[in-house]
């Protein structure tokens, strides 16, 4: 049978080789005596082919959305399983993606020559050698190869390799930002790179919403950038603090809690009575989803959402009326960058696009962020080297 992804597709050639050398380096650990499930090239172009059709599927008239990911029950253990796995089939998925929780994932394992959906997994597990796919919009897999999520977009034509993690998006709105700490206080400089990750959460929770909106970052509560918002319709009396307090909270916990395991560790008691305590303390809490949620609700209205580069939401529904700008320099997130490509501003997008662009070129230290109800995201922000407004397209690969 003729297969849109065959087994000697260039790309999954790439992705089983990848796959092969996470095995050989966990084989590695002091955990190697754990059986690790590989799966061959042929299983691999099979499984990502039928997740290729299945995402062309709709179901009521809703598009197939989904995550798959290959792990044994084993691996799996807080996965919600059924009493009878059903088979990774096209129509198999669209039926039962719809019922998927947020964050969620078909866990999948092998079965013959084919494979079978054992339950519903509460989140993914990011081990070494586990194979997970998603599907946000028809006729395009994100395929993950352990850590690095995604390793490579596949769609039949472009199919890039990324080599991308969740902390790509993070990282380069840091860099954009120019955010550093101030202080030598160990809590405000991880709180830096934690204020970060957290806008790269609020940009992937209002990505997975579907109703697309538009995240004007700004350097502080006031200055020119006001100039540029003609109305700002809801702005708050005072700024809201609730996910910059919300990270400081979390990383005073995970102090404490370290300080307490230290402490526990060095009591004359016996281990049974160590484990016993540690497990006792409140445990660390890292996730941000849940803390940035009402504040990716806002971007549901009309206009943009205003926000601190320290995290402090200034309002929503901002209306942008800044000046002209004549060319947005775009560039997709390749592995090894991409020449970028000058481009006039009336095609880098919509009215969303074209009015984040002038914004930034109105507004040089500040970064906007675009999603469209396609599900795609961009980032504008300027560029001093290139003298010129900069447009990350497709930046969802990289959340």
């Amino acid at each position: 049978m003729n297969r849109f992804f065959g087994a000697d597709h260039p790309s999954i050639v790439r992705i089983h080789e990848q796959l092969e050398h996470l095995v050989a380096l966990e084989k590695r650990t002091p955990t190697a005596g754990r059986s690790l499930e590989t799966i061959t090239r042929d299983q691999l172009a099979g499984f990502i082919e039928v997740a290729f059709w299945a995402s062309l599927r709709t179901n009521e008239g809703r598009p197939t959305q989904f995550s798959a990911t290959l792990a044994g029950r084993r691996r799996h253990p807080t996965a919600i399983a059924f009493a009878e796995a059903i088979p990774f089939e096209e129509e198999q998925i669209a039926k039962v993606a719809p019922a998927l929780p947020p964050g969620g994932t078909l866990v999948v394992s092998m079965a013959g020559a084919g494979f079978e959906i054992w339950g519903f997994g509460r989140g993914r597990q990011m081990e070494m050698w586990t194979v997970s796919l998603d599907v946000s919009e028809p006729g395009v897999i994100r395929v993950g190869a352990g850590p690095y999520q995604p390793f490579a977009v596949l769609d039949g034509r472009l199919d890039p390799l990324l080599s991308a993690t969740r902390i790509r998006l993070p990282h380069y709105l840091q860099g954009k930002l120019k955010k550093t700490s101030a202080t030598n206080d160990i809590i405000e400089t991880q709180a830096v790179w934690h204020e970060s990750i957290a806008l790269g959460d609020l940009a992937r929770v209002i990505l997975a919403e579907g109703h697309g909106g538009t995240l004007l970052i700004v350097p502080d509560d006031s200055g020119l950038w006001e100039a540029s918002l003609d109305p700002f319709a809801y702005r708050f009396a005072k700024p809201d603090t609730t996910i910059r307090d919300g990270i400081r909270e979390q990383l005073l916990m995970a102090q404490a809690r370290a300080q307490a395991t230290g402490e526990v560790s060095k009591l004359a008691v016996p281990d049974e009575t160590k484990n016993l305590l540690m497990k006792s303390l409140p445990a660390a809490q890292s996730d941000m989803v849940d803390i940035v949620r009402p504040t990716a609700s806002l971007a549901a209205v009309d206009g943009a959402v205003v926000v601190t580069q320290d995290l402090r939401v200034l309002g929503f529904g901002a209306k942008i009326a800044a000046g002209n700008v004549t060319t947005v320099n775009i560039f997709l997130p390749l592995q090894g960058g991409q020449e970028v490509v000058p481009t006039p501003v009336e095609r880098c997008g919509g009215t969303r696009h074209q009015s984040a662009a002038r914004f930034v070129n109105a507004n040089r230290d500040a970064v906007a962020v675009v999603i469209s109800q396609d599900r795609h995201l961009s980032v504008f922000s300027w560029d001093d080297t290139a003298d010129a407004v900069v447009m990350v397209r497709r930046a969802e690969w990289w959340v």
